[in-house]
């Protein structure tokens, strides 16, 4: 009998002991329960927030989107919308941005007396501020080249029929060229001066080409500020390359510019381009190169490809074959003028 009380007590004992452990567990539990609950409320305050965050994120990007759409469009209007038309003369050009806006910028106007001024330009920088500062020195050496007459009637009466006599340069005899001409390419110091005085601290700069072509006198009087030498290509293939007159547009005030010319001969074309172009990056990053676009030209002519256009629609499907498919590393902007030949020559 004491032995049965005895197993009783203990079992008893050990019957408590479970209660005691049941109830521990029952509060762990509730513990537990609560933390959930606070948790999932915390995680739905959380899970609520980040949607009003991605919320407000996909409004500021359609925002941004929309922004930068008007912006290209600003851009867009800032390229002539179509290429001026100057008899005996063909005029081709080429502009694919690498984003929504592009730092680089072409340009053909028509000027007093069949002149025609040509300018390609790459800004050092990508994106917003490459764009604003392309505006800016595209309006500049616009408006500067239509107020050159302005400019000469200050100075003298004849100020349109003078010449003005330039010391020989590199490679080339002494120059004599019209003021009204010489006015129009002061156009680019001009330029230079007032962004390097007034927008210096941007520490942004473009190389520039810009050219005057003299259509009756098939003569192209040129600055190059810094910019990739344009091409001069004859019917027998490269006659030259356009070299260097002075440094990119607004890196320091004061720089000096030189001016150089070419004479056309019937069916020579000038290309033109941005380094976009030698320098469009294929699939596993490989430059398209320099050396590659002049092989391309030589064989454009070699083939009998003689049109400016042409000559264009070639190099650009070319450079796209190139790229295939990869992003884009820049923009490829590329400006064309050829003197056609005469149908029947006599």
């Amino acid at each position: 009998m004491l032995k049965q009380e005895a197993s009783y007590e203990q079992l008893l004992t050990q019957v408590q002991d479970l209660e005691e452990r049941i109830e521990l567990l029952n509060m762990e539990k509730s513990d537990l329960e609560l933390l959930l609950e606070t948790t999932t409320e915390h995680a739905t305050e959380i899970e609520n927030e980040l949607q009003e965050k991605n919320e407000q994120v996909e409004r500021f990007f359609l925002a941004l989107q929309k922004e930068l759409q008007t912006g290209r469009k600003i851009q867009a209007d800032f390229l002539p919308e179509s290429l001026p038309v100057l008899p005996g003369w063909e005029l081709a050009a080429s502009f694919a941005p690498a984003r929504e806006v592009a730092g680089d910028f072409y340009d053909a106007f028509l000027l007093p007396d069949n002149q025609l001024g040509l300018v390609i330009a790459d800004v050092c920088d990508k994106g917003v501020g490459a764009a604003l500062f392309m505006s800016l020195t595209r309006s500049l050496i616009r408006v500067l080249a239509y107020q050159a007459r302005e400019r000469l009637q200050h100075l003298s009466s004849k100020g349109a029929t003078y010449m003005v006599e330039l010391p020989p340069v590199k490679g080339q005899v002494e120059m004599l060229l019209p003021a009204h001409i010489y006015e129009v390419l002061n156009a680019v110091p001009f330029t230079n001066d007032y962004i390097a005085t007034n927008h210096g601290q941007t520490s942004m700069f473009a190389t520039l080409f810009f050219g005057v072509l003299d259509a009756p006198k098939n003569t192209l009087y040129f600055i190059n500020g810094g910019h990739d030498a344009p091409i001069h290509i004859g019917k027998n293939g490269i006659k030259g390359r356009l070299p260097l007159t002075g440094p990119a547009v607004g890196m320091m005030a004061g720089a000096r510019y030189k001016m150089h010319q070419i004479q056309f001969e019937p069916g020579d074309v000038l290309l033109t381009y941005t380094d976009g172009v030698p320098e469009a990056r294929g699939p596993h990053g490989e430059f398209f190169t320099e050396k590659r676009l002049l092989a391309l030209v030589e064989q454009c002519r070699a083939e009998g490809l003689l049109s400016a256009s042409g000559m264009l629609e070639r190099v650009a499907s070319e450079v796209t074959d190139h790229v295939a498919g990869a992003e884009p590393s820049d923009d490829i902007t590329m400006l064309a003028v050829q003197l056609l030949a005469p149908e029947n020559p006599a």
